[in-house]
């Protein structure tokens, strides 16, 4: 969970006990006054955080009268207060057996069913208190806080949008808006929310690291360096804030600073999986081969589904000239992508610098066989007339003619001229 979301729960939680309290000295109708005393001596124990004691005083005021919901919902307070969730919860049930339509009651046996992780039971307090007292747009905060909790993030969003309606200065709830936003993957929304933030009292904004990474997402690079490296400023630790600046940084064609952010983030947290085929690429790109093989090998014990790492091993393999494990690279990034023709030719081509002409000269077969069929889908679709799609088939004939020629009698050196670093795939952000 976002440590801003755990945050707003924490004050939630606060704000609605606080709604239940009562000052010592008031009594209510139908204490007596032996029950009265018991309950200032409750209250005495509990402000000086006494609170076993308190509860004991509490009983005994109950004891002496029994039909009073203030003594109920005070003591569901002090149980709350040792963590005593199950006993807590009971007193605010028989409190609510008393007054029924008290919604700051409900609002507490649902900070209790959050407290234990009944999200559900706690949405439905919540909404229970809503119906008694819909003017109480507070609630709105309790609703999105559990939605949130439940793995209902849209939902959660409406009633953050909510309570922001009556509350638009608060910045928790924002800051858990922009969150979220990220989270499912709206990143320019993001970025509004956290540029209102930001705008409104940049001296107290905290949310660098957030905000630079919807930045990020959202192509504006500059900006999400400066928030970034803001980022750094307040936490010289945040791996997370240095892998998304180089990564940042690679957007920018700044190398040298990229390689310099993705090493002090793999300083502070080597674990850092999701990076490496990043910065594996940027390593190829800048000529380290054998660095960069190290870290397509450490990514691949993370996510061996993803094809682009085999590919782009296969290609810095060939251009080391070591055949066989290219060989091997290509096969297994075409068990991935099986139809993929880019793939296809590279391999054709290391196994006819290998010397396995037959099976280089079977793939490129299939190769322009399946770029003819595309070339015959192509003039289908944009030539309408016959001459026209007499003088294309000429062309893509000489072409493919060409392209057969050079498969065959070009052999290595022409090959070996084509690979390059400039080929590595690299992934999207």
């Amino acid at each position: 969970m976002d440590k801003n979301l755990r945050k707003l729960l924490n004050i939630s939680i606060l704000s609605s006990v606080l709604l239940l309290s009562t000052t010592c000295n008031t009594a209510t109708a139908k204490m007596t006054s032996l029950s009265h005393q018991y309950y200032e001596a409750a209250c005495r124990a509990e402000n000086a955080h006494n609170y076993l004691q308190a509860i004991e005083q509490m009983k005994l005021a109950i004891a002496d009268t029994s039909d009073d919901a203030l003594l109920y919902t005070k003591l569901a307070g002090l149980y709350s207060e040792i963590g005593d969730w199950k006993n807590s919860l009971s007193m605010y049930k028989k409190a609510i057996k008393l007054r029924p339509n008290d919604a700051f009651i409900y609002i507490s046996v649902g900070n209790i069913l959050q407290q234990q992780q009944k999200y559900s039971d706690a949405f439905s307090a919540y909404q229970q208190a809503l119906n008694i007292f819909p003017d109480y747009s507070y609630n709105y905060l309790n609703l999105a806080n559990v939605k949130y909790l439940m793995g209902e993030k849209k939902d959660a969003l409406n009633y953050y949008k909510l309570f922001l309606n009556y509350y638009p200065d608060n910045t928790e709830a924002r800051e858990n808006l922009a969150s979220i936003y990220l989270e499912i993957n709206e990143p320019q929304k993001a970025a509004d929310e956290y540029t209102k933030l930001y705008s409104r009292n940049p001296k107290t904004f905290k949310e660098y690291s957030n905000y630079g990474l919807a930045l990020l997402k959202i192509d504006n690079y500059e900006n999400s360096v400066n928030m970034l490296n803001e980022a750094i400023k307040q936490n010289n630790q945040d791996y997370a804030a240095y892998g998304n600046i180089a990564l940042a940084y690679l957007k920018l064609d700044k190398k040298e600073d990229s390689l310099a952010a993705f090493e002090k983030a793999f300083e502070i947290n080597p674990e850092l999986n999701t990076l490496k085929f990043d910065y594996a690429n940027l390593l190829a790109d800048m000529g380290n081969t054998e660095k960069a093989l190290q870290q397509y090998t450490q990514y691949l014990a993370f996510n061996p589904q993803n094809p682009d790492v085999y590919t782009n091993m296969g290609i810095l393999y060939l251009k080391e000239k070591q055949y066989k494990l290219a060989i091997d690279s290509f096969e297994k990034s075409l068990n991935l992508k099986p139809e993929n023709m880019d793939i296809q030719k590279e391999l054709a081509r290391v196994y006819h610098l290998d010397g396995q002409y037959e099976k280089a000269i079977a793939i490129y077969d299939k190769v322009l066989s399946v770029e003819k069929d595309n070339y015959d889908n192509f003039l289908k679709v944009f030539t309408k007339n016959e001459k026209a799609t007499k003088a294309i088939n000429i062309i893509i004939n000489i072409l493919l003619l060409v392209t057969f020629y050079i498969m065959i009698a070009g052999f290595g050196a022409y090959f070996e001229q084509e690979i390059g670093v400039n080929r590595i795939v690299g992934s999207a952000i």
